[in-house]
C-alpha cells in the first residue's frame, strides 16, 4: 500500500512538471505558427511573381537589357556605329559649348585680376588641353554599358530572353536555334516555363502575350515610347539555383515549411497537455492530503526564504513570458530559461498556496532565517575596523544619498518601468528619509558631545575615567581624542616624573661629588701639618689617590650618561666576537671577583658569536655589568653568564643572587643614580646600568631585566 503510495506521489510529481513543460513548448509553437501565420500572409502573396521586390528584380533585369540594345546590336558586343556617331558628336558640341563658356570666364575672371592678355591666352589654352583630353568618355560609357549587362546576365540564371528591334539588331541568351522560328509563329505555351510576349506596333491587336502567374509583371515591362521592339521573356516553372529569383523562391517555400512545422507541433503539444492535465487533476484526488515531495521541502525553508525565491523567480517567469516563448531559438540559453520557469512556476504556485494555508490559519508561520543572521552581521560590523571608521561612515550615507536620488528620478520619470522596481525605489526612498533623520540628529548630538570634551581638554581637565563607545557616526574621532587625552595625560605625568628624577639627580650628583672632594680637602689640609710623619704621610696620599680616582670614574661616568641621553654619542662598529669579550672582561675582572667570592659559571659555545658592535663601547657596557655583579651579589653564590647564539640572535643572560633586598622594579633600577643600596655605602655612581642599557639599545639591541625575590637577571639580545 505504501508502495504504491509512494509511487502516485512520484508520478503526481513528475506529471506536474511535463504539464508546465507541455504548456510552455505549446505556447512557443502556437507563438510560432502564428508569428509565420502573419508573414505568409502579409511578405508572401498568393502568387510568388505578385511580390513587390520580384517585380522589380525583373524590371531592373528589363531596363538594363533596353539600355544594351540600345548601344549594341548583339550578343558578341557590335557598337551600333550611328548611335556611336551620334554621340560622339554630342559628346564634341558638348565640348565646344564648355571651351566657348570657359574661355569667356577666363578672360572675365584675368581681366578683373589684372592679368597680361599673354597670360590670359595661357590659361585659355590650359583649359582647351583638360577638356579635349577627355576624348575616351564616349568609348567609357559604351564599355561600361556592356560590361554591366554581362555581368548582370551571368547573374541572373532563370530568366531568358529573346529582344529584336525595327533595325534587326537583337540579342537572346536562349540557346535554342530554332526559338526564333516558334517565336515568329507565335508558339509561346511550354509546360516547363512562364512567359511574356510583347509585340510591335503592328501586332498590338494580339492576344495570349503572358501566363497569367506574371500578368503582375507584364505591364511593368511595356515600353510605351517604344513600340518598334519585340521583346520575349521566359522564366523556368521550377527555378534554378543561382540567382535572387531562387534565393527568394527558396525562403518562401521555407516559410510555408515552416508554417506547417509549427502547426503540427502545436496540435501535437496541445493534445499532449491536455491529456497531462487530466492525469495531473486525477492524482491530485487521489492524494488529497498528501504532500509530494517537493511541497515538503519548500515547508522545511524559513519563511523569508519562501518569500524570497518567488521575487527571484518572477524575472525568470517574465523573461520566458516576453522573450523565449515570441523569439525561441532553440539555443542554450533559451533552453535554461525554460528549465529555470518550470521550478519558478512551481515554487511559486507553492507560495501562494502556502500564503493562503497560513492566512486560514491551517498551516504554522514557520521560523525567520534572516533575523539570527541580521544580528551574526551585527556583531561583527561592531567588531570591523573599516565599518567602525568616520570615512566608511561618511562614504556609505553619500552612497546612499546618491542611490536614494537615482531612485526618485526613476519614480518621476520613469514609472513606465517594471512595477516591482518602481515599488522597490518608493520603499527605498522612504527609508532612506528616515535614516536621514536619525543620522542627522545623531550626528548634531555627537558633534555637541565632542566640543564639550574638546573645551574640556583645552582648558586642561582631563577625565580619567571617560566612557567610551558613546558614538555611532564619529567613534573613529572618539577614540583619537581619547588616545590625545592619555597621550597628555601620560605627558604630565613624565613631567612630574622626571621632575622629581631631576630634584633626585641633583641631590645624588651633589652627594656624590661631596663625599670624595671633602675628603681630598680634608686629606690635603692634613698633609699640610709639618710635624707629620712619612707613614701617615703615605698613608694620607694612598688615600687621596683612590678618592681621585673615584671622583674621575664619577665624572666620567656623568659625562657618559650625558651623552647617551643626548644621542651625540658615536659608534664605530667592527665584526666583535661577544664570547671573547666576555672572556677578556672577566680576565680584567677575575682579581674583584676573586675577593668578592663569588663563583662564575661561564655557559657558551666555543664557536664565534660574531656581531657588528662598537668593541670599545660594548665592552664598557659588559663590564659595567660585570661589577654590578661584583659589588651586589651575595658572598660564596654562584653568577651564572650565559651566550645563546642562532641564525637569527645572540642573547647574553647574566643571573646573580643580590646581597640586598631587591625592593625596587626593573624600570627603577635603570634609572639614573639609582644604586641597589639606598644607604650608599657601597662605591659606584648608580649611572652603570643606565650607561650599559643605552649602549645596547642605541646599537639596534634588547635590554631588560627580571626581578624574582633576590634573583637579579640581565638579558641582553642584538640581531646578527
Amino acid at each position: 500500500m505504501d508502495t504504491k503510495l509512494t509511487k502516485n506521489k512520484i508520478y503526481k510529481e513528475i506529471n506536474i512538471f511535463l504539464v508546465i513543460l507541455s504548456i510552455i513548448i505549446f505556447s512557443i509553437s502556437l507563438t510560432k505558427t502564428i508569428t509565420e501565420y502573419r508573414n505568409t500572409k502579409y511578405i508572401h502573396k498568393t502568387n510568388f511573381y505578385d511580390e513587390y521586390n520580384i517585380r522589380s528584380y525583373i524590371d531592373s533585369f528589363d531596363e538594363t537589357l533596353k539600355t544594351y540594345l540600345y548601344a549594341y546590336e548583339d550578343m558578341e558586343g557590335t557598337i551600333r556605329q550611328d548611335i556611336y556617331k551620334a554621340e560622339k558628336e554630342r559628346d564634341k558640341k558638348e565640348k565646344e559649348n564648355l571651351l566657348k563658356e570657359s574661355e569667356n570666364n577666363i578672360r572675365s575672371m584675368g581681366k578683373s585680376q589684372g592679368l597680361t592678355e599673354d597670360e590670359i591666352n595661357e590659361n585659355v589654352e590650359r583649359a582647351k588641353e583638360n577638356i579635349l583630353s577627355e576624348d575616351n568618355d564616349i568609348d567609357a560609357y559604351f564599355y561600361n554599358i556592356k560590361i554591366n549587362t554581362f555581368e548582370t546576365i551571368a547573374r541572373t540564371k532563370n530568366i531568358e530572353f529573346y529582344i529584336e528591334d525595327n533595325t534587326g539588331a537583337k540579342i537572346t541568351n536562349i540557346k535554342d536555334n530554332s526559338f526564333e522560328y516558334k517565336i515568329k509563329n507565335k508558339e509561346f505555351e511550354d509546360e516547363n516555363y512562364y512567359y511574356m510576349y510583347f509585340p510591335n506596333s503592328k501586332n498590338d491587336n494580339e492576344n495570349n502575350l503572358y501566363s497569367k502567374e506574371l500578368s503582375k509583371v507584364y505591364p511593368d515591362l511595356i515600353d510605351y515610347y517604344n513600340r518598334e521592339t519585340v521583346k520575349y521573356y521566359r522564366i523556368p516553372k521550377n527555378l534554378n539555383e543561382g540567382d535572387n529569383l531562387y534565393y527568394e523562391w527558396d525562403y518562401r517555400k521555407g516559410a510555408l515549411n515552416t508554417l506547417k512545422r509549427y502547426s503540427i507541433i502545436s496540435l501535437a503539444s496541445g493534445i499532449i497537455t491536455l491529456i497531462l492535465a487530466i492525469l495531473s487533476y486525477k492524482y491530485k484526488n487521489k492524494n488529497k492530503d498528501e504532500n509530494g515531495f517537493m511541497e515538503r521541502l519548500y515547508l522545511k525553508l524559513p519563511l523569508d526564504i519562501k518569500i524570497f525565491i518567488p521575487i527571484l523567480c518572477v524575472n525568470t517567469i517574465k523573461e520566458l513570458i516576453t522573450n523565449v516563448i515570441p523569439y525561441y531559438s532553440g539555443n542554450s540559453y533559451s533552453n535554461k530559461i525554460i528549465a529555470l520557469s518550470i521550478v519558478a512556476i512551481i515554487v511559486t504556485y507553492l507560495l501562494i498556496k502556502d500564503m493562503i494555508l497560513i492566512i486560514g490559519g491551517k498551516r504554522a508561520l514557520g521560523n525567520i532565517l534572516t533575523k539570527k543572521y541580521i544580528i551574526i552581521v551585527i556583531d561583527k560590523l561592531k567588531n570591523c575596523y573599516i565599518v567602525s571608521t568616520t570615512a566608511f561612515k561618511v562614504s556609505a550615507m553619500i552612497f546612499m544619498t546618491a542611490l536614494a536620488i537615482w531612485c526618485t528620478i526613476l519614480i518621476n520619470y520613469y514609472s513606465y518601468w517594471n512595477y516591482i522596481t518602481v515599488m522597490t525605489a518608493q520603499i527605498y526612498v522612504i527609508v532612506y528619509l528616515i535614516i536621514l533623520t536619525a543620522y542627522v540628529i545623531i550626528v548634531f548630538g555627537e558633534a555637541n558631545i565632542l566640543n564639550i570634551k574638546s573645551r574640556k581638554i583645552a582648558d586642561g581637565k582631563y577625565e580619567k575615567e571617560y566612557k567610551k563607545n558613546r558614538m555611532i557616526i564619529f567613534k573613529e574621532i572618539e577614540s583619537n581624542m581619547l588616545n590625545i587625552e592619555e597621550g597628555l595625560n601620560g605627558a604630565l605625568d613624565k613631567a612630574i616624573k622626571s621632575e622629581r628624577m631631576k630634584s633626585e639627580l641633583i641631590t645624588n650628583v651633589s652627594h656624590d661629588l661631596k663625599t670624595p672632594l671633602t675628603s681630598i680637602i680634608n686629606y690635603v689640609d692634613l698633609l699640610k701639618e709639618e710635624n707629620l710623619s712619612q707613614e701617615k704621610r703615605d698613608k694620607y696620599i694612598e688615600v687621596l689617590d683612590i678618592k681621585s680616582k673615584r671622583l674621575k670614574i664619577l665624572i666620567e661616568d656623568l659625562f657618559e650618561a650625558s651623552k647617551v641621553t643626548s644621542g651625540s654619542m658615536e659608534f664605530e662598529k667592527e665584526e666583535l666576537n661577544i664570547v671573547s669579550l666576555l672572556r677578556q672582561i672577566l680576565g680584567e675582572l677575575e682579581e674583584k671577583i676573586s675577593l668578592a667570592e663569588l663563583n662564575v659559571i661561564t655557559k657558551w659555545s666555543e664557536t664565534k658569536a660574531i656581531l657588528f658592535l662598537d668593541g670599545r663601547k660594548t665592552f664598557r657596557a659588559f663590564e659595567n655589568l660585570v661589577n654590578n655583579i661584583i659589588k651586589y651579589s651575595m658572598r660564596n653564590s654562584r653568577v651564572y653568564i650565559e651566550v645563546i647564539s642562532n641564525d637569527e640572535e645572540v642573547i647574553v643572560i647574566m643571573k646573580n643572587i643580590s646581597s640586598y633586598q631587591l625592593d625596587f622594579t626593573a624600570e627603577e633600577i635603570v634609572e639614573r643614580f639609582k644604586r641597589g643600596d639606598k644607604s650608599r655605602s657601597t662605591e659606584g655612581s648608580g649611572l652603570g646600568l643606565a650607561i650599559a642599557k643605552s649602549i645596547v639599545e642605541l646599537q639596534g639591541g634588547s635590554f631588560e631585566i627580571d626581578i624574582d625575590g633576590d634573583l637579579f637577571k640581565v638579558t641582553i639580545k642584538f640581531k646578527k
